[in-house]
């Protein structure tokens, strides 16, 4: 789930990005009083917070498969993460 979150905020960060450089023309408000300088960055922000979610739900899903057993004698006596 976090994975599609990620990609979800990397798109959007291209899409600020394109704005940010003029790409599209577009009509908001809200951008309308801001540098287009600042736009871009949010945009290559918006795209690193996405990489950083995509790769941080990798690395938890590989942590959960990796438990070993705890042996005292024969016996299995608890696990632990590795």
């Amino acid at each position: 789930m976090k994975k599609l979150v990620g990609y979800i905020v990397a798109i959007a960060g291209l899409i600020v990005m394109a704005l940010g450089f003029g790409t599209f023309k577009l009509d908001v408000g809200i951008l309308n009083d801001v540098s287009a300088v600042y736009i871009t960055w949010g945009g290559v922000a918006l795209i690193f917070i996405g990489v950083v979610l995509t790769m941080m739900s990798d690395r938890k899903r590989s942590g959960r498969e990796a438990e070993v057993p705890i042996y005292k004698g024969n016996e299995i006596v608890g696990y632990r993460r590795r």
